[in-house]
């Protein structure tokens, strides 16, 4: 690199901006932790947690051995 591409490059003010932060991005995080925060609220209230995505191998007693740590287990329901 020359001298002349790299004065442009120290002299350009756009880097400067580069590393700015909105205060948007910080509302954004408020929004999600709302959001994650009323549907643990949901969970706890109604005291059902439905999981998606599993393997269709999975079965309704794997299922119990896997939470059954985190307290009593009243059912389990795979359609």
């Amino acid at each position: 690199m020359d001298a002349r591409q790299r004065m442009n490059l120290v002299s350009d003010s756009s880097l400067d901006k580069v590393f700015e932060q909105s205060d948007d991005e910080h509302q954004v995080g408020a929004i999600l932790e709302e959001r994650q925060d009323s549907r643990t609220k949901t969970i706890m209230h109604t005291s059902r947690l439905f999981l998606r995505n599993l393997a269709f191998s999975c079965t309704e007693a794997e299922i119990m051995d896997l939470f059954q740590p985190f307290g009593e287990i009243a059912q389990v329901s795979i359609p």
